[in-house]
């Protein structure tokens, strides 16, 4: 429900071909098929627990009979094995968190402009670290706790951030909208893995890990507002 919101304020058109950057099991992949004329699910699924991914993104496309507008690529944003100017729309969603770090988002940002249409767009889209009730205070204590104890993601980008992104990477005409949906957007509950801890962090991480959990049972959970940014293809 969420990614077919998103699919929606991204406002995307029949005869679009789209690049999905990061696109895991394929559930923004499917909400774009509704839409565009052809969509493309790029990702690496190497690991933090993606194992099976690629067969739930195939099964899911083959059950909701989409084969004829959804393929795939297993392969790094860094060096996407296309041609220029191949798509006229790539987007981004729910994913640059889980690049391993800004250089890499960077790298991965002139890449996307590269395979780019001369007319075509780049959407980002992230959830903002703010919270607007308490079903989003329960989301980022969870998922704060997770990324300072766990493997796999950064934390959430400020706008700020996320526009200066755009900047470094030389985009332009760079716009960025708020969507506050209030829904589940990733499930942000994980188990603390004492091997990656010391003793010491193990406990403060115990302590954190505890309380975000006492707040999810008391409130249950939604992620924060989420941040789309687009800008038009840099020469």
């Amino acid at each position: 429900m969420e990614r077919t919101a998103l699919a929606k304020d991204i406002n995307l058109e029949k005869d679009d071909t789209v690049l999905e950057i990061g696109c895991g099991r394929g559930y923004f992949t499917i909400a774009a098929a509704q839409s565009a004329k052809r969509v493309i699910g790029l990702d690496q699924m190497d690991g933090f627990n993606r194992n099976g991914w690629w067969r739930n993104f195939r099964e899911a496309v083959t059950e909701l009979e989409l084969k004829s507008k959804v393929s795939s690529l297993k392969a790094d944003a860094q060096t996407i094995p296309l041609r220029d100017c191949a798509v006229n729309k790539v987007v981004a969603v729910h994913s640059i968190r889980n690049f391993q770090n800004r250089k890499t988002i960077r790298n991965s940002l002139l890449e996307m402009n590269r395979v780019l249409s001369a007319d075509g767009e780049m959407i980002i889209a992230e959830n903002i670290p703010v919270a607007r009730n308490r079903l989003q205070e329960a989301h980022l204590a969870i998922y704060n706790c997770k990324c300072r104890y766990d493997l796999g993601d950064l934390f959430y980008f400020s706008q700020e951030e996320l526009l200066e992104m755009f900047r470094e990477a030389g985009l332009t005409k760079v716009q960025i909208k708020i969507a506050d949906y209030n829904m589940s957007a990733t499930p942000p509950i994980f188990y603390l893995n004492p091997s990656i801890l010391k003793k010491k962090q193990l406990e403060k991480a115990q302590k954190e890990y505890g309380n975000a959990v006492e707040k999810i049972k008391r409130y249950g959970k939604a992620s924060p507002p989420v941040a789309i940014v687009k800008a038009n293809k840099h020469s």
